[in-house]
């Protein structure tokens, strides 16, 4: 997995421009965080097609 140290220069450039909060920064890899989102959602659309499944009541 990157690390700071493996930023690239532009990358820490734009990061220092980041205004300071109070509160923490998440700064994270898309593409990362999609692949490990991936098959939770794959599960959850199975049991939504699921034909024991009840629809919603409006």
């Amino acid at each position: 997995m990157p690390t700071i140290s493996t930023a690239s220069a532009s990358t820490l450039q734009q990061i220092s421009l980041i205004e300071k909060r109070a509160h923490p920064l998440l700064i994270c890899d898309v593409d990362e965080v999609l692949l490990q989102f991936i098959p939770h959602l794959e599960r959850f659309m199975l049991t939504m097609a699921s034909p024991s499944r009840k629809p919603p009541t409006a």
